[in-house]
């Protein structure tokens, strides 16, 4: 008689890309129940932006004036119906340009009613995520079957959620911090330096990818970003007025004491960690901290990073980018959920660099599969309606770290004595 056969043996990605299916389809029906008819979805993150677009359409000059910001804001906020934010003002941070980007939207906000320019930008970012899949499946080389997998996890991922119901930019920067490795290795310095630009929408992330391709002396993609920016700053100065970048610069930090300063044991960083593990700690030493994590942070990338080896395997850039990124958030000042979705960028560098090691590349794999449901579980143990949180320790952070150190790993393998190293140990 032949012999039972053993039964096939248990799939832990297979049971984690089963997980991830059910909590994508339960985000996508909390997203189409956010966004239903009736339902005040512009009354989010999106009213912030809003703001600043439709003030550098209508009255540039008080851009980043916060009186001005609360007057604007308070109007959108009656006519869709919303609260308010408790602090009074949700402001608008970003930088000039950004203002500039979106004036197209604020313009349809005038003729199309105040859903419109949320709906628009939600189907904007829902085409940038089927975009961040694809460049996912190019860098990984991954089948039909793998993208699928890929596909879920992002779309199970609640950072993606947030970005989506918040009328965030987390995907679009993403979608560039690949753009900006692909440009360079493919030897298209505008390219890169237009992704650059694109990152630039962040400027507290900015840093660490100007110092990845200036540890790696990317002469050609810095000259090219330099005369993009420079035609950048003119246009943005002819169109709303030579002052604004001044004003972007003197009012920001007051502008952003107005919300998030409040909140910094909410952000998953390094700044977020010590709010947490110091609770009685003052707000002005708080911000002195986390101006020295995030000035230590581009420093960092250019020790890691270091010059290009000749050696260097292909798509070398990849994982100095994929460093930068996570360096980036890890010691950003002002960061927030929805900005995890960035976090896909290390992520895949570091799921890159372990494709020649199987039981690498699985564990590795792993943690990709299971960091939607970890996401989740971290969010319901930590947070109620909102701040303060209910743990001493940010458990967002334990995969955040977990990749951070394989993005440095992968860097290392990729810089000069990395090669030296593993040259001298060759037979």
């Amino acid at each position: 008689m032949a012999p039972a056969q053993r039964p096939s043996r248990f799939s832990w990605a297979g049971a984690l890309s089963a997980l991830n299916v059910s909590l994508a389809a339960a985000l996508l029906i909390r997203l189409a129940l956010h966004f239903r008819p009736g339902w005040r979805a512009e009354t989010t993150d999106f009213t912030a932006l809003r703001t600043g677009w439709w003030l550098a359409l209508h009255d540039a000059r008080h851009l980043y004036d916060a009186a001005a910001q609360a007057v604007v804001q308070q109007r959108f906020m009656r006519v869709a119906g919303g609260p308010g934010f408790v602090n009074g003002l949700l402001a608008f941070l970003h930088p000039p340009h950004v203002a500039l980007a979106g004036v197209w939207l604020a313009w349809l906000g005038d003729r199309g009613g105040a859903r419109l320019p949320a709906l628009v930008w939600l189907a904007c970012n829902a085409g940038l995520l089927a975009l961040l899949v694809d460049r996912v499946r190019q860098a990984l080389r991954l089948t039909r079957a793998q993208t699928a997998a890929a596909a879920t996890a992002l779309a199970a991922f609640l950072p993606v959620f947030e970005t989506l119901a918040q009328g965030q930019l987390s995907i679009l920067l993403a979608v560039a911090a690949f753009g900006l490795a692909a440009g360079v290795d493919r030897g298209r310095p505008w390219q890169a330096a237009a992704w650059l630009l694109v990152l630039g929408f962040k400027p507290q992330l900015f840093p660490a990818f100007a110092a990845a391709l200036l540890a790696r002396r990317e002469w050609r993609t810095l000259a090219a970003f330099a005369a993009l920016a420079a035609v950048v700053v003119a246009l943005t100065s002819a169109l709303l007025g030579a002052h604004v970048w001044i004003d972007w610069a003197t009012s920001v930090r007051g502008l952003e004491r107005s919300f998030g300063g409040g909140a910094a044991a909410a952000m998953p960083t390094l700044r977020g960690a010590v709010a947490r593990a110091l609770p009685h700690l003052s707000a002005a030493r708080l911000e002195t901290v986390g101006l020295a994590i995030w000035l230590a942070g581009p420093l960092a990338v250019v020790l890691l990073v270091g010059r290009r080896a000749p050696e260097e395997p292909p798509r070398g850039t990849q994982r100095a980018v994929g460093l930068a990124a996570a360096i980036a958030l890890a010691t950003s000042p002002h960061l927030y959920q929805h900005d995890l979705v960035i976090w896909v960028v290390p992520l895949v560098a570091a799921l890159a660099a372990a494709t020649e090691n199987p039981a690498v590349w699985r564990a590795r794999t792993l943690l990709a599969l299971a960091w939607p449901t970890w996401a989740m579980l971290a969010e319901l143990a930590d947070q109620s309606d909102g701040w303060p949180s209910r743990l001493p320790i940010d458990l967002r952070l334990v995969p955040v770290a977990v990749c951070l150190v394989w993005s440095i790993a992968a860097a290392r393998r990729s810089s000069p004595l990395a090669h030296r190293v593993s040259l001298g140990r060759a037979p």
